[in-house]
This record gives C-alpha cells, structure tokens and sequence, in this order.
C-alpha cells in the first residue's frame, strides 16, 4: 500500500485530510481520525500549521467550523 493510500484510509479524503495532510503527518501523526483527536490536535498547533491549512479549517465545506 503506497504511503498516500495509506493516510487516505487513516485519515479520510475529505477537504481538510487532503490540505492539512503535511500538517497532520508532522503534529498529529499518532492519532486517529473520526474521533476529534486529529481536529483538535490541529487547533492546538493552530499557529504551527500551513496558511492553506487554516484556511481549510475555517471553512471546511460542511464540516465543522471553527476560529
């Protein structure tokens, strides 16, 4: 399983697993999607994270919203 496949089935496909993906592999790395870990593990390294990243996060396309 290539390394993309593998964070798709870990982490989704939706807006913010594919523009936060570097994010995600640096701050979140051991956390598990679908249960908030991974969101909130981004909120709190809001400041660390990439411009487009945050701006996915603040308007996820019918996700959860927040800042």
């Amino acid at each position: 399983m290539s390394a993309d496949a593998a964070f798709a089935q870990r982490y989704g496909r939706g807006p913010v697993a594919t523009v936060c993906a570097a994010d995600i592999n640096r701050h979140c790395n051991r956390l598990h999607h679908g249960r908030g870990e991974v969101r909130a593990c981004l909120q709190s390294n809001w400041r660390r994270l990439s411009h487009d990243c945050r701006s996915v996060l603040r308007n996820p396309g019918g996700g959860q919203r927040w800042r």
